[in-house]
């Protein structure tokens, strides 16, 4: 089986895109500003059966807040998990199984008044 984790992280920026009221991105421009969301790192691992071949993929998405407290961020984190847990989700050449929500984090930063928050979903497809 070919790995999946492009095609997944396509279709989860094309579903964020379409459900998010902020922008996405994969590559951040310089001149973004905040809120907005960012595609984060990923894994990959078999799981397959006797019978099909699959893989789950694992996938961190950030949401980026300069808004004063965590409201905005955690309505984000709101948004994200809205848009992918347990949602359809179409992947190019891939069965998705199943979305399921992981985890999520609210972090404030370093710099004193940016908030991150991190959503993880594994996703289950096969081909």
């Amino acid at each position: 089986m070919a790995d999946a984790s492009w095609e997944v992280q396509k279709a989860v920026y094309a579903k964020l895109s379409a459900d998010l009221s902020v922008s996405v991105y994969d590559n951040v421009p310089e001149d973004a500003t905040a809120p907005y969301v960012t595609i984060g790192d990923d894994t990959a691992s078999d799981d397959s059966t006797k019978t099909d071949e699959g893989q789950q993929i694992t996938l961190t998405i950030h949401a980026w807040s300069d808004y004063a407290g965590r409201k905005e961020v955690k309505e984000l984190g709101a948004q994200i998990y809205n848009a992918l847990h347990n949602q359809p989700l179409i992947v190019t050449g891939f069965d998705v199984r199943e979305i399921r929500w992981v985890f999520g984090d609210t972090i404030r930063e370093p710099d004193g008044h940016t908030y991150h928050g991190v959503q993880r979903f594994r996703i289950f497809v096969q081909g």
